[in-house]
């Protein structure tokens, strides 16, 4: 009997543990949401911010899933809120990890391109100049062409009722709307998904960086 109650109890408590994490998590989505339009403006090393989301999603994800990162050279600067950008690309990851729950490939890669470029990679963004590019791909299950029309949606999720409140891509989109930048996403069912923020440079780093010519 002592041994089905410990049993229990133990059960008891990694349910608590992760209804709290949840709880944590969908708050932590809902701040982010409601500071959109109060950002602050500073200097903001976006690698620095990949680097440090992907040591956090490596540390956490488990032996099935492989994080790489492939990242530009130098400390591309952007102006504006250190707090937002992570968490965008931190919403991004870890949507990226959950979308492969039986493991694959999580990528992370940073490139400068121009907005004046044309292609599918292209900023598309309202102003002319250079961008920092982060991309984050996953080998998941993709998305399908009914889920990629209301992805950006607030509230709106594909998880299980009270799992997310779905508005980490809205957060995402927020963010790149509120830095003057803009996201793209393409996506496929069972062919993995691949997110593009795009954020413009700061203006000294953008006249001095070089577009990756691949873009």
């Amino acid at each position: 009997v002592g041994r089905e109650s410990d049993s229990e109890l133990a059960d008891g408590l990694a349910e608590i543990t992760h209804a709290s994490r949840r709880a944590a998590d969908l708050t932590n989505q809902l701040l982010a949401y409601t500071r959109r339009g109060t950002s602050q403006d500073a200097p903001v090393d976006v690698n620095e911010i990949v680097n440090d989301v992907a040591d956090a999603i490596g540390l956490h994800a488990g032996q099935a899933l492989t994080v790489t990162r492939n990242l530009c050279q130098g400390s591309p600067v952007v102006m504006g809120d250190g707090g937002q950008i992570h968490e965008a690309i931190f919403n991004l990851a870890v949507n990226a990890a959950e979308a492969m729950p039986g493991g694959g490939e999580l990528a992370l890669a940073t490139e400068i391109v121009a907005a004046e470029e044309s292609g599918r990679d292209r900023p598309e963004a309202d102003q002319p100049g250079r961008y920092i590019r982060v991309s984050v791909t996953d080998t998941g299950v993709g998305m399908d062409s009914e889920t990629l029309d209301h992805i950006f949606e607030p509230f709106f999720t594909t998880k299980p009722a009270g799992e997310a409140v779905g508005l980490g891509l809205a957060v995402v989109y927020g963010c790149a709307r509120d830095h003057k930048g803009n996201v793209l996403v393409d996506s496929r069912p069972n062919h993995g998904t691949t997110v593009k923020l795009f954020l413009p440079l700061r203006e000294d780093d953008a006249i001095a960086a070089e577009p990756d010519a691949s873009a």
